[in-house]
């Protein structure tokens, strides 16, 4: 059941209140995420920076002349 249909079940008026009141993370979840996130990392593929990058430059830019409208 999605949360929003669950909420409104439940007569919370706000999804963030049944989330704040019904869910909760264990040290075991915690650690669980922070494996998946190393090895996620560790499969995470480093490009080589170039030995002579080229330069990058800024686009020049010219701001529009201000519409007037003329005088009746």
């Amino acid at each position: 059941m999605d949360i929003k249909t669950l909420s409104t079940i439940l007569g919370h008026v706000s999804c963030v209140t049944t989330l704040n009141t019904y869910s909760h993370v264990t040290d075991e979840m915690r650690q669980r995420a922070a494996v998946k996130i190393d090895q996620g990392i560790a499969k995470a593929e480093i490009k080589p920076q170039e030995e002579n990058p080229k330069e990058r430059t800024m686009t020049t830019f010219q701001a529009r002349k201000r519409w007037s409208r003329k005088a009746s």
